[in-house]
């Protein structure tokens, strides 16, 4: 935007966009009205019965969700002294794939002192976009619960820093959490780099170890698309792939291994699995649909893929915005994706 000293202009331009907008979007920016008087309003939107029945099921659910995820990890510093005493609900939150949950894990590897256990959950999160914290948070943490458990991740931030494991893995990422547009999470992470003068682990797309064999963590810093598509092949023609994750199928957008045992593997565990995805899982497929090629061939195992592509990331949205896996993250990918409905502006509240 060209730099101007004409307010008045843009002022005038700002309210010819939102005069643009509908009436009840123009009410959730309205500054001068309250949540209540907000509320009041929608209902006036809306005169199907159904719409609170459905509004009232999405609430309910995503109360009886909110978990005790700050129980557990106020527990963890007792695991050492206190290790019979710890109740077996928190262990069986640790064994989920969820984000919360593997931090949870690699944080009571810390307190226990299991080098193995903390490099390869350390592994699993490197393959995870950080995006996935913020949105477990949002998703399973009670608004009051917030703070302290902020508190307690920086402090275990601070442990895994001077903990003996890959240094790596750990660069890798704690280098993840700066992406977190969070001030207090990049200021602590800052520090660690700056005190100890330790580098970034740069991107080397010869080194297997750190490199080839974590694609979705190094992808977003390739600029080309060409580039992308000759790291897809380089990682597909690597031992690297018999170890995939779902978390990874994002690479399959860049590039379709032509080898038919490896190709129908893939699709029957996606068609077996499905149902389970966490979902950083969900969404990395969804991206690997975008390659059309891959999309006809999963579409063979599971049905659900013969449609349109819209039409599947609609669906899979719109069931994730009841299921509570993408929170307002799934409301904004069905805006882009074009689907207005007035429903999302009363969960948005």
């Amino acid at each position: 935007m060209r730099k101007t000293n004409n307010l008045d202009k843009w002022k005038g331009y700002l309210q010819g966009c939102l005069d643009k907008f509908p009436a009840e979007v123009k009410l959730l920016i309205d500054t001068n009205n309250s949540k209540d008087q907000i509320l009041s309003s929608l209902k006036q939107f809306s005169s199907a019965e159904e719409d609170y029945k459905y509004l009232k099921n999405v609430i309910d659910l995503q109360r009886n969700q909110t978990s005790d995820y700050l129980k557990y990890f106020e527990q963890i510093s007792s695991l050492e002294k206190k290790y019979k005493d710890v109740p077996k609900s928190f262990y069986s939150a640790t064994k989920g794939n969820s984000y919360l949950s593997l931090v949870l894990r690699m944080f009571m590897g810390i307190e226990v002192r299991n080098k193995n256990l903390v490099n390869k959950t350390l592994s699993e999160l490197i393959k995870i976009p950080p995006f996935y914290l913020v949105l477990d948070i949002e998703n399973k943490v009670k608004f009051e619960d917030r703070k302290k458990l902020a508190d307690i991740y920086l402090e275990y931030l601070k442990k895994l820093w001077d903990f003996n494991c890959d240094e790596n893995l750990k660069k890798m990422f704690l280098q993840r959490q700066l992406n977190i547009a969070d001030e207090r999470l990049q200021k602590v992470v800052d520090d660690f780099f700056a005190d100890f003068f330790v580098d970034e682990v740069i991107f080397n797309k010869n080194n297997y170890k750190y490199t080839i064999s974590y694609p979705t963590y190094w992808l977003p810093s390739i600029d080309s698309e060409f580039e992308r598509v000759q790291f897809a092949q380089r990682y597909f023609s690597s031992p690297a792939r018999l170890k995939i994750r779902n978390s990874e199928f994002g690479i399959l957008k860049y590039y379709f291994p032509s080898n038919e045992k490896f190709r129908k593997k893939l699709a029957l565990d996606i068609k077996n699995d499905f149902s389970n995805f966490q979902n950083y899982e969900i969404e990395a497929l969804l991206n690997a649909i975008e390659n059309q090629s891959f999309k006809k061939y999963l579409s063979r195992y599971k049905k659900e893929f013969q449609k349109p592509t819209f039409s599947i990331k609609k669906n899979i949205y719109l069931s994730g915005i009841m299921s509570n896996k993408f929170g307002y993250y799934g409301f904004f990918e069905l805006m882009k994706l074009g689907y207005e409905d007035m429903l999302f502006l009363w969960w948005l509240l």
